[in-house]
């Protein structure tokens, strides 16, 4: 650092109070001062040594949220690949259950059967179209949640 100060100084030469013009004096006095840290107790490798550690904390999340997309659609592809073999199980259930409520008709329409047994079967079938119809919702969802995580916009 670097200062620079001045000072005027006007004082009287005489032990009495008479004022005249030549019992004052006047002093001038102009100081310049230059300053240089010898020491600065090690704060500049501090700071160094922080940045450093700022800079590997920074590549350490980096590489963590690489880590956790990649592993986000991973997931989500396993995920789909299960809810298409869902779709495929649900499928075949629903045409099970079809033929189960066609037989069971033909049953009743012959005498062979109950009406309770029309129903159950009905009831298997509304169950398996149901079934199916959410494993599609699931096969969708899973799709979009895939899209999502690769950073492909929705439709």
């Amino acid at each position: 650092s670097l200062a620079l100060s001045g000072s005027v100084t006007n004082f009287t030469a005489t032990t009495d109070y008479d004022v005249e013009a030549d019992n004052f004096g006047n002093i001038y006095s102009l100081s310049l001062g230059f300053q240089v840290p010898l020491f600065t107790g090690f704060t500049n490798k501090n700071k160094a040594n922080d940045y450093k550690h700022q800079l590997n904390s920074a590549r350490l999340q980096t590489s963590a949220l690489y880590d956790n997309i990649k592993l986000e659609i991973k997931n989500n592809y396993l995920s789909l690949e299960k809810n298409k073999k869902n779709v495929k199980t649900a499928e075949k259930n629903r045409d099970l259950a079809t033929r189960g409520l066609t037989i069971a008709e033909q049953r009743y329409a012959n005498q062979l059967g109950t009406y309770l047994d029309v129903q159950t079967a009905q009831l298997s079938y509304n169950q398996a179209q149901l079934n199916y119809i959410s494993s599609i919702y699931s096969l969708i969802d899973s799709y979009e949640s895939l899209r999502k995580a690769m950073g492909i916009n929705f439709r």
